[in-house]
């Protein structure tokens, strides 16, 4: 097993009829099937396995490239297109709301593929490890771990769903941070490299002195889990994501909850990484080591005023 990678733990399901047996007939017959690639006299390139290693990197990089310039586009297509039948039939007071109910249909549709699109990336992603991790030592499979690092990397589209996470944060941490890290003293690294920018800056300030995962998950659980109901993240979210700026984020806070202190927690929870990493900016920038209990408010005078798109 290769070292450049996590490694990985099997769990077998409880009712599972599996045996230590079964991997020693499967190793068996592999050993058998693949008696071809037994390297003899010289150091023989596997010809199959790499042209395969080469397709699952071509297909990373185009399911990534095709989602970051084409999805969008074709949503808003679709979103078009629709209303643009509606728009047909004229602007009643009925009409209107029944456009409006099927626009926030389509939103929920989105979001459903969305999800579906992150687990097929994130389950072609772990496929492309382990299939390399089997590969046979070559020459050519140095250079194929190289090109993979450069696609498979945490800050892949997806990597870690910030909704999902403040839903529930024991869950999420138990799916996203590796055992094998976990159980290390690399999770700190870890979480500070491959979180969304908020969630990173609470890490690496506020939980600085912990060493434990342990403790480090009822922190981060205090710090980030949230009572709201997910379909009302859900619905502050998608109106956060379309706010240019820092300061009309906190100024649509302020709107719909002008008596709550808008937190870190529900920040992180709606707020786009690109918004979350100009937060994280000035909260370095004014050294607030107390980001679970500061009151965001007070960063308005040192927000930008240009939009996160034109910033980043």
């Amino acid at each position: 097993m290769s070292s450049t990678f996590v490694s990985r733990i099997r769990v077998s399901h409880p009712n599972s009829t599996y045996s230590a047996e079964d991997d020693a007939t499967t190793v068996a017959e592999l050993n058998k099937n693949f008696s071809k690639w037994s390297l003899k006299t010289n150091r023989t390139e596997p010809d199959a396995a790499l042209r395969y290693m080469q397709h699952l990197i071509a297909t990373k990089q185009s399911f990534d490239m095709k989602i970051e310039t084409l999805l969008p586009s074709a949503y808003r297509e679709i979103l078009s297109l629709n209303l643009k039948g509606k728009r047909k039939r004229g602007f009643t007071t009925n009409n209107i709301m029944v456009a409006g109910a099927n626009i926030e249909l389509q939103n929920q549709a989105f979001v459903r593929l969305t999800r579906h699109l992150k687990e097929a990336n994130d389950g072609l992603q772990t496929a492309m490890i382990d299939y390399l991790e089997m590969l046979p030592d070559s020459d050519k499979k140095v250079a194929m771990t190289q090109k993979c690092l450069s696609i498979i990397d945490m800050e892949r589209w997806g990597a870690f769903d910030s909704l999902e996470f403040a839903t529930d944060v024991p869950g999420y941490l138990d799916e996203f941070v590796p055992r094998s890290v976990a159980a290390s003293n690399e999770w700190k690294a870890f979480m500070i490299d491959t979180a969304s920018p908020l969630v990173s800056y609470f890490v690496k300030v506020e939980l600085g002195q912990v060493t434990g995962w342990a403790e480090a998950k009822e922190k981060l659980l205090t710090a980030f889990c949230t009572p709201r109901e997910r379909s009302v993240l859900l619905e502050q979210r998608n109106a956060t994501v379309a706010i240019g700026t820092c300061i009309g984020v906190l100024d649509y806070r302020k709107g719909i909850e002008p008596k709550t202190r808008i937190s870190l927690r529900v920040l992180a929870a709606t707020c786009t990484d690109r918004q979350q990493q100009v937060f994280a900016d000035v909260l370095y920038k004014l050294r607030i080591t107390n980001p679970s209990t500061y009151s965001f408010k007070n960063l308005r005078p040192y927000l930008p005023a240009v939009s996160v798109n034109e910033r980043l």
